[in-house]
């Protein structure tokens, strides 16, 4: 297990984006999503599943293709 820099274990989780609830609420520094969102068929819905899992401040980072998003 890898540790962040101030010594706590970091945990990573692997989820389909629009059935993230297995994952608690606030149980993420962050949520990384690459390329997904511009398929999602519901975009309100998959961020607020992302917010939703983020603890208060927590980072969530997405890349995409076009500008749309």
């Amino acid at each position: 297990m890898k540790h962040a820099e101030d010594g706590r274990p970091n945990h990573l989780g692997q989820a389909i984006a629009l059935q993230m609830p297995s994952f608690k609420g606030g149980s993420f520094d962050a949520v990384v999503c690459q390329f997904a969102i511009m398929f999602f068929p519901d975009n309100v819905y998959g961020y607020a599943a992302a917010l939703r899992v983020l603890k208060p401040g927590g980072s969530f980072i997405f890349n995409v293709w076009g500008a749309r998003y």
